[in-house]
């Protein structure tokens, strides 16, 4: 996660990076639901897409995982591999 904004100075660039148990109270996580959201709007794009269907396939398998993974609170999408 970043944070950048620009200093009193428009030549003047900070940046700030953040784990998201040390990130300001301002700056929200995700919930499950947005979580969930985000992976159903992928697999949808992934329908859309004309590729091979084998590794359409195996595309749509990870991301169906993920998604079970989610909701059974084994994993979340800002989780670190």
């Amino acid at each position: 996660m970043t944070e950048v904004s620009v200093g009193s100075s428009a030549s003047v660039k900070r940046e700030h990076h953040y784990c998201w148990d040390h990130a300001p109270a301002s700056i929200k996580r995700p919930t499950v639901a947005d979580d969930l959201s985000s992976i159903e709007d992928l697999l949808a794009a992934l329908e859309k897409k004309d590729m091979d269907t084998a590794v359409k396939a195996a595309m749509r398998g990870q991301l169906e995982q993920l998604r079970e993974d989610v909701k059974a609170g084994r994993r979340r999408l800002t989780d670190a591999e």
